[in-house]
Order: structure tokens, then C-alpha cells, then sequence
């Protein structure tokens, strides 16, 4: 009666329904990894890396974070898709994998859609950064700058079909600028770049890039979104400055290998539900600008379909495609 009560209980929690296999007692008996398809040191990063000893102590065993970088998130992703259904290897991705990739690369060397759903889990506020030493202390500015100088600006993604090279040339499109592309593994590559004055343009969440801007060493010039954040009221939303300009999406969430048993699947869910809800945690969010989303796996899955709907129009719209 105990183990029916706590699978029902479970299941409910999670929305996953109530015909589960019982969940391995041995679950889980060894660590877990963590594969992250980004650079260590970015925002994300850092919640990760906080989160996982959280985790870890109350699942009874270890999150280990592994950074594995490249082909704008398709290298960590296809680690994990390629991985036993096991529960022991999760992958914490922004949206590039599994809704980005699909439209901008031919041939990926896994499903997408195969992936099984844990919980979409944050979106950080990302902040758009400019070299200091440029003639322009706004967004409005580097837009009028840009204007003036064809071809001579320059923005770094996080690679090839990502949530920024999608802003990056639909800002381009919008704006009527031609600020040349140059993708980098990761956000925080791009941000060195600037500071070393061979970069004009650039992306960070607030958690990785804050320290940065109050050094004066990158100058923020807009929130990467709709709306203004209540930790950076004075900073416009870039859609304020420029109308019409196109806002990927931005969300980041945990995923298992296909097939991962939902008893596993519920198990790790309600995990992370626990930790993320820590007053630890929550004062992290507030401070660095992170918006807590927590959904159920079912939630993620709308979540990613309308992902793949908003990627297919932008990059209609920019006539992009596949390579």
C-alpha cells in the first residue's frame, strides 16, 4: 500500500499520469552527469553549478557538471541522446537542440523531437553588451553607429543557428544594418572578445556578465527581451529601441535520453522542483535576474513546439537555412 501510495503520489506531482512501473529502489546508485552544451562561466553555468550539490544531496548521489561545447549545443546534446535510457546522464540545454537546430542544421545527428521531457526550468535575463570604447552609450547609438558604418561592426553568437545569431541578423533586418556575424562556442568567448576591444557587440546573462558591467569593462546598452527587469530598471527592453526586432527563445530545461522510464523521469522532476524551490535558490534567481519557470515535462514539450513554430518563422522571415 506504502509503494502505490507514493507512485500515485508521484505521478500526480508531475502530471505524468498514474501507469508507472515501480521505480528501482537502487535509484539512484551512482552519480549523475550533467551535460551542458555551453562554456563553462556563463550565467547558466553558474545556476547549474550552484544547483547540483543541492540536488545531490537530496537524491543521495552527485550531480557532476561536464561542459561539453560546440556546433551551437549539437555536440552536449548528441552525448546525451546517445546515452543509456538510465536516468544517469541528463542534458541542461537552452532551446538551440531541440528547436534552433532543427531548421538551420541538414543533417543532426539525432531527433529532436526524441528527447525526453524533465522540466523547462529557467530563463535567464540576458543583457546585450557593446565595447566601451565605441562612440555609443546606447542602443539607439550603436544602431545609428552601425548605420554610418556598414559592414565595419561586429556581434558574436554562441554559433551558428542560435537564439543570438537569430537577434543578430534579425536586428540586421529590422534595423536596416549590416553588423557582421562571428560565432564562438560560447556567449562568455564573444564577451572576452569585446573586452579586448576585437568585438563590437555582444550577449551575457546577468549572472555571468554583472560583474563586467559594473568594472566598466562591457557597456550594457538593452534586456534582450520585451519587457524591462525589475534589477535593471533604467535599462531598456531592446524591443522599446527597436520594434519589431524578433526575440527567440530563451528558456533552458532539463532533458533525458529517449525512452528514460517516467518512474525516473518523475524521480529527477521532483528533485529539481525541491531544490529549485529552496529560499537558497530563490534569492539567487531574484539577484541575478533569473525567472523561475519549473514546468511539468508535459509543459516543456508545448514549450518546444512552439519553439519550433517561432524558429521556422524567423528564419523564414530571414531566409535562412539549413547548412
Amino acid at each position: 500500500m506504502k509503494t502505490s501510495t507514493t507512485a500515485a503520489c508521484l505521478a500526480f506531482f508531475t502530471g505524468l499520469g498514474c501507469a508507472l512501473p515501480a521505480l528501482p529502489q537502487s535509484y539512484p546508485s551512482k552519480p549523475i552527469r550533467l551535460i551542458m552544451p555551453f562554456t563553462a562561466g556563463i550565467g547558466t553555468d553558474v545556476f547549474a553549478r550552484k544547483l547540483a550539490p543541492i540536488v545531490g544531496e537530496s537524491i543521495g548521489q552527485p550531480l557532476l557538471s561536464e561542459n561539453r561545447t560546440g556546433a551551437s549545443g549539437a555536440i552536449g546534446a548528441e552525448a546525451v541522446f546517445k546515452a543509456a535510457p538510465d536516468g544517469y546522464t541528463i542534458l541542461f540545454s537552452s532551446a538551440s537542440p531541440t528547436v534552433a537546430l532543427p531548421h538551420t542544421v541538414k543533417d543532426l545527428p539525432f531527433d529532436p523531437n526524441g528527447f525526453t521531457a524533465i522540466m523547462g526550468a529557467i530563463e535567464p535575463l540576458i543583457v546585450i553588451v557593446i565595447k566601451p570604447s565605441l562612440q555609443a552609450n546606447t542602443m539607439r547609438e550603436f544602431v545609428e553607429l552601425a548605420r554610418k558604418n556598414p559592414g565595419k561592426l561586429s556581434y558574436g553568437s554562441s554559433g551558428m543557428g542560435s537564439t543570438f545569431h537569430m537577434f543578430g541578423e534579425s536586428l540586421n533586418r529590422t534595423a536596416g544594418i549590416d553588423v557582421l556575424h562571428v560565432p564562438y562556442k560560447g556567449t562568455n568567448l564573444g564577451v572576452n572578445d569585446i573586452m579586448a576591444g576585437l568585438l563590437d557587440m555582444g550577449f551575457g546573462s546577468l549572472a555571468g556578465i554583472g560583474p563586467l558591467i559594473k568594472a566598466g569593462k562591457v557597456r550594457a546598452v538593452a534586456i534582450l527581451g520585451e519587457k524591462r527587469a525589475s534589477v535593471m530598471p533604467d535599462m531598456p527592453a531592446v524591443t522599446d529601441v527597436i520594434p519589431g526586432v524578433d526575440i527567440s527563445p530563451g528558456w533552458f530545461a532539463f532533458w533525458g535520453p529517449p525512452k528514460l522510464p517516467q518512474p525516473i523521469v518523475s524521480r529527477f522532476h521532483g528533485e529539481l522542483v525541491k531544490a529549485m524551490n529552496t529560499p537558497e535558490m530563490k534569492a539567487w534567481y531574484d539577484t541575478n535576474g533569473f525567472a523561475y519557470l519549473g514546468t511539468t515535462p508535459e509543459e516543456l514539450r508545448t514549450m518546444q513546439k512552439t519553439g519550433l513554430e517561432t524558429y521556422g518563422r524567423i528564419l523564414k522571415t530571414l531566409k535562412i537555412t539549413p547548412q
